[in-house]
């Protein structure tokens, strides 16, 4: 690598350009809140995607494995094969929907439950410390700006 001033004066430069694209720096800090994520799953046996379902699977109580793959926009053979991993690991139950029997309904299990509340405990943590870098204000703006950013992707597909 070149470490002359002039290289690293238009290394410098290309870095404040690709700055400029917002879409790329959300996109950098959505990757960077999972790996940071996936750290503090790292002893758990449990990964960032099975986190996630026990957490709208806690939210919704009951929730169908179509429309935990639409909450969590992600592929539906995704959710089932992890959704499966966890039925067997005794974390999640599954029955037939009495409105659908085609449609598997999701809930935690006891213990799926123990897990899910020590993680969430770490997340909580996690949401406080990343709270506490912004002021009310700013804190509000990133929400509405996050929704507003959201409504509008969501329209597009």
């Amino acid at each position: 690598m070149d470490f002359s001033k002039d290289a690293l004066t238009e290394r410098l430069q290309n870095l404040e350009e690709l700055n400029t694209h917002l879409t790329f720096r959300i996109s950098r800090l959505s990757k960077l809140l999972e790996v940071e994520g996936a750290a503090r799953l790292a002893d758990s046996g449990i990964n960032l995607t099975a986190y996630r379902m026990l957490l709208v699977i806690e939210i919704f109580g009951e929730i169908s494995v179509s429309d935990l793959a639409k909450v969590m926009l992600i592929d539906r053979a995704l959710i089932s094969r992890a959704a499966s991993d966890m039925i067997e690991r005794g974390l999640l139950d599954a029955r037939s929907d009495p409105a659908s029997r085609r449609k598997k309904l999701l809930a935690l299990t006891g213990p799926g439950r123990d897990v899910f509340v020590e993680l969430r405990d770490r997340f909580d943590a996690r949401q406080a410390e990343v709270e506490a870098l912004l002021s009310g204000e700013s804190l509000e703006g990133l929400w509405s700006s996050i929704d507003a950013i959201s409504r509008y992707l969501e329209q597009r597909i």
